[in-house]
């Protein structure tokens, strides 16, 4: 009865904290505007869900403080990184409208080169945040970590995918859930797997 009960207050410990802090992350973005404030509050979020995982210790500071002062270590670096991975997308998503845009066999070459480009992107974001925060390095070297990683667990990746695709449908019927899950659970499940297929690797 006693692990029961420790096991459910544990849980609710959990749920509390991704809940501010997406709250905290939240509030973040709609501050400094969707694209300066997001990817400064989305590296803050993994940056204390990895620290919550890899030092328990760290529980015991409050979540704001350790929040605001990773958001504001590295605003510069996750902005620079942010914008450099939305320029690269949003090129291959004009090559892509252009390719299929001209027909013919040559088009549909180039088009299906530019989906499987935008694939293996997708692929690489979805673990580039937690590089960030793990290797502080240039923004070269954490997109290149990032995307050897996805395509060398490719498990990890496509459940990742699955979870938030529906996290996405589930947060569609029930927006209020967004609020307070929306980034904090893809993130904490992205750390915990990245966190331990990298210790395995």
């Amino acid at each position: 009865m006693i692990r029961v009960n420790s096991g459910v207050a544990a849980i609710c410990d959990w749920i509390a904290r991704l809940a501010w802090l997406n709250l905290l992350w939240l509030g973040t973005t709609l501050a400094g505007g969707i694209v300066l404030g997001a990817f400064p509050a989305t590296a803050a979020v993994y940056a204390v869900l990895r620290r919550w995982l890899t030092d328990p210790e760290s529980k015991e500071q409050r979540t704001a403080r350790l929040f605001w002062t990773e958001v504001r270590a590295d605003l510069v670096r996750a902005n620079a990184l942010g914008y450099t991975v939305l320029a690269v997308g949003l090129l291959l998503v004009a090559d892509g409208m252009i390719a299929r845009g001209q027909g013919g066999p040559f088009g549909q070459v180039m088009f299906a080169l530019a989906v499987a480009a935008g694939a293996m992107i997708a692929a690489t974001v979805v673990h580039l945040p937690y590089f960030h925060v793990r290797d502080r390095g240039p923004a070269r070297y954490t997109i290149r970590t990032a995307w050897w990683y996805a395509l060398s667990h490719p498990a990890g990746t496509f459940t990742i995918v699955a979870v938030a695709v529906v996290l996405s449908y589930v947060m569609g019927r029930y927006p209020a859930l967004a609020v307070f899950f929306g980034v904090s659970v893809v993130g904490g499940l992205t750390v915990f797997l990245d966190e331990r297929g990298f210790r395995s690797a």
